[in-house]
């Protein structure tokens, strides 16, 4: 029986090393600050941003378009319904 669990821990030592690998190189792996962006990477992130989404804006708008007029028959079927209740629940009374 001696042996069967001297075998367990033999197996589950390069598991425990690994372990151990892996907690001792969390502190190393994070950074104290992060790196600091200067203006002019502003400006560049900026360009690329509209230079990739350019020519999606018709698209988007088009479909804002669609949505908002979806959005305005809603709303005012929902008013309609509830000025309806409003005034047939005052006729019943």
């Amino acid at each position: 029986m001696s042996s069967k669990s001297g075998m367990k821990q033999l197996q589950s030592l390069p598991y425990l090393f690994v372990l151990c690998l892996l907690l001792a190189s969390l502190p190393m792996s994070c950074e104290s600050e992060p790196p600091k962006l200067r203006k002019a990477d502003y400006k560049l992130i900026d360009t690329l941003v509209k230079e990739q989404t350019g020519p999606l804006r018709p698209v988007l708008d088009s479909l804002c378009d669609l949505r908002f007029a979806n959005e305005v028959e809603r709303a005012r079927d929902s008013i309609f319904e509830l000025r309806y209740q409003e005034f047939t629940s005052k006729l019943g009374k």
